[in-house]
């Protein structure tokens, strides 16, 4: 019944558009019968556009339509000629692309219909950008109604060349106006001046009349492009409501996904706050050596030594707020105030989101990086990363600066940096003068109580940043699906509104097709 209903509106457009395009048969030669059609008039390069239909359950329409576009290829490569497919509709692009993929250039799917004339300008545009003019010809395949119970496909040959020979009767008596018979065709009215002047029968059109006609029709083409150009614009720019409804699902499935990684990201922040404050006493020794960790934010660096290497802990995974834009900033930060002091500083990245934050513009300060670190480390962990910045030289520098997140709760973290000096010096400098040592080996007793020292500040600071990492990440996923749910609502009043639309467009045909058959 939907059918029978839209089918009135369908024959009613159709009507038009017969006697809108009545014209263009007098260029290019009426429509062809695709059945048995052997295609020989056709040029060396050709470009054929099949029209067919996004939605199924229609019979047989799109078959017809890409087993004759299937038969025009076969057909112009045994000529040696060649063929491109620049398909209209997702049901013809579905099966012709199955064995035919080769040939298709150019696709065009989700198409309004029924269409107006200012979508075919949109879609004559593509095909025109996308290079339809450098073919000796287009051919559109189509489908074309006969009555309620049968159609047949026909074919347009568009030749990109015309080859125009006018014949005009002899014109006398003074009578100007263009005769509509014997004429091979008739232009439309609009394209010639009223004081074009007659030609000798049975002569052709002389070249300077041709040129008069071209200027005119060129006139009357560039004012009238802005126009249609700006319609297109307009037109290409809005929705349809599959692609309104196809954005409400995958806001949907984002979501889902946001609202997931929330709640995984709550479970996983318990076990990280249990393990920052065993941490926490496990490291509380360190403080006494190296002193407390200072706070990054406006921090001027001046009490750091000569050469400095600064070991930034960040993540290597995204979607958790601004912790690693934070410690990269802060890295940056101290570079630059170590430079206008006239000291150095080299860095040890840990964590593949620093890295790749830091590497734009500081590359050259990076002498190691570490990424793919398992989160949340441990004990063990920390103590090869320890092993592998000693190994590195770590223990030349003056110092070494770790920069991390520090967990304050649910949702508030703050950047500290902890300074590790080594243990060296002579006389009054000389480190740990109360303390004696048993077996007297003070100098290998300090090198493993540095390296001790880095292992025990490390894993703080991991455990400190894991923590920080899941509370982020929990925050910004609550926010994600906050949005989402927003934009959820956005795009479903936008969805009814063309809903409503069509609804109401779909009703004025019908009222309309059923008023046109009363009048009959």
């Amino acid at each position: 019944m939907v059918s029978a209903a839209k089918l009135k509106g369908d024959e009613s457009r159709r009507l038009t558009a017969i006697a809108f395009n009545s014209w263009a048969d007098a260029l290019n030669g009426p429509p062809k019968l695709a059945e048995d059609a052997t295609f020989e008039e056709l040029p060396e390069r050709v470009l054929i556009v099949p029209l067919s239909s996004d939605k199924g359950l229609c019979g047989g329409i799109n078959t017809f339509i890409t087993r004759h576009t299937k038969t025009c290829i076969a057909s112009l490569e045994a000529q040696g000629k060649s063929a491109d497919v620049a398909i209209i509709g997702d049901k013809g692009r579905g099966q012709l692309r199955r064995l035919h993929a080769d040939y298709i250039k150019m696709s065009l799917t989700e198409v309004e219909s029924p269409g107006n004339y200012t979508l075919a300008g949109a879609i004559a545009s593509d095909l025109i950008a996308s290079g339809a003019g450098d073919y000796d010809a287009v051919v559109i395949m189509y489908n074309a109604f006969k009555n309620k119970g049968s159609y047949e496909q026909f074919y347009k040959v568009i030749m990109s060349r015309w080859s125009v020979h006018l014949r005009v009767w002899h014109v006398s008596n003074n009578n100007t106006s263009w005769p509509s018979s014997p004429m091979n065709f008739s232009f439309p009215p609009k394209l010639f001046a009223k004081d074009t002047p007659p030609v000798e029968s049975p002569l052709c059109l002389s070249s300077n009349s041709i040129l008069n006609m071209i200027g005119i029709a060129a006139q009357r083409l560039a004012r009238a492009v802005p126009r249609v150009a700006s319609r297109v614009v307009i037109t290409r720019g809005m929705a349809t409501e599959k692609q309104i409804w196809n954005q409400i699902q995958s806001t949907k499935n984002i979501q889902k996904i946001t609202s997931s990684m929330k709640m995984v990201s709550a479970a996983k922040l318990k076990g990280d706050e249990s393990r920052r404050l065993t941490a926490i006493a496990f490291n509380s020794w360190a403080d006494a050596l190296n002193g407390p960790p200072k706070l990054a934010e406006d921090a001027t660096f001046e009490e750091l030594p000569e050469r400095v290497l600064i070991v930034p802990l960040s993540s290597d995974k995204g979607l958790c707020g601004g912790i690693n834009t934070f410690i990269t900033r802060h890295t940056k930060t101290c570079i630059a105030s170590l430079e206008a002091q006239g000291k150095s500083a080299d860095v040890a990245i840990i964590g593949d989101k620093g890295r790749g934050q830091l590497r734009r513009l500081h590359a050259d300060y990076i002498k190691m990086s570490l990424t793919e670190v398992e989160s949340p480390g441990n004990y063990t962990l920390a103590g090869a990363i320890a092993s592998d910045l000693i190994a590195s030289g770590a223990g030349d520098y003056d110092a070494v600066v770790i920069m991390y997140n520090a967990f304050k709760n649910k949702g508030s973290y703050e950047q500290f940096y902890k300074v590790i000096k080594p243990f060296s010096g002579q006389g009054e400098d000389e480190p740990l003068l109360a303390y004696e040592f048993e077996p007297d080996t003070k100098s290998e007793v300090l090198v493993d109580l540095q390296e001790y020292l880095l292992t025990s500040q490390i894993y703080h600071s991991f455990m400190d940043g894991a923590a920080s990492e899941q509370s982020s990440r929990m925050t910004a996923m609550e926010n994600a699906s906050k949005n989402a749910g927003e934009m959820i609502q956005s795009l479903t009043l936008k969805y009814n509104r063309a809903r409503q639309s069509r609804i109401t467009t779909e009703l004025i045909e019908i009222i309309s097709g059923a008023s046109a058959l009363e009048d009959k």
